[in-house]
């Protein structure tokens, strides 16, 4: 009996993610320039013929891993945003899921931190990084603004602290993904203390 269109759209999905995930173990050890698809194609198991139809080459395998990476970041601040709760009870939960991402998906902080330090990075993978750290920032600056207005959030300019609320988080992500998972994780609780008095 031959396969439905939706059996072979799961297989041609799975096999999508499987290529995506060593692709992203790849990146994240040899960084974009060090990267060869001969070398995604033996971590994957799959032929350079198979990458090649899936992907097309190394860049659009590079920026479907950032752009899988970005979607996950944008479903968590959708998700902040159709929060029920307080300002300063959203920015807690943004800042505990933040947390947790970065101890579950290490190859992804990698993989992002590649799209925006290295000047080999694909230019649509380096856009796609970019306009999220503008959304994220700006979603962050209105839960600050918006927990300074009843109180619950520390004084000063919204946008800043949540510059500096990121480059916490970032410098963090960078920290869990390139040492492995910490002995005694940090606390969340540290990080929104800075914020939430």
């Amino acid at each position: 009996m031959p396969r439905t269109d939706e059996a072979n759209q799961a297989i041609r999905d799975e096999r999508r993610r499987r290529l995506l995930d060593a692709a992203a173990a790849i990146f994240a050890r040899n960084g974009y320039a060090g990267t060869r698809i001969e070398d995604i194609a033996a971590a994957s198991g799959a032929s350079k013929g198979l990458l090649y139809h899936y992907f097309g080459g190394k860049e659009a395998v590079f920026e479907a891993l950032v752009a899988r990476a970005v979607r996950g970041t944008l479903r968590l601040l959708d998700g902040c945003a159709a929060r029920a709760g307080t300002p300063a009870e959203r920015l807690r939960w943004l800042i505990e899921q933040e947390m947790a991402g970065m101890t579950d998906d290490r190859l992804s902080v990698l993989v992002l931190t590649q799209a925006l330090t290295s000047d080999a990075t694909p230019s649509g993978a380096r856009r796609l990084v970019g306009e999220l750290g503008v959304r994220a920032l700006d979603v962050t600056t209105r839960l600050i603004a918006d927990g300074q207005a009843d109180g619950s959030v520390v004084a000063g300019d919204p946008k800043q602290l949540a510059e500096l609320l990121h480059a916490c988080l970032q410098g963090l992500a960078v920290s869990a993904a390139t040492t492995g998972p910490w002995p005694e994780p940090p606390s969340s609780e540290t990080l929104v203390g800075l914020l939430i008095p």
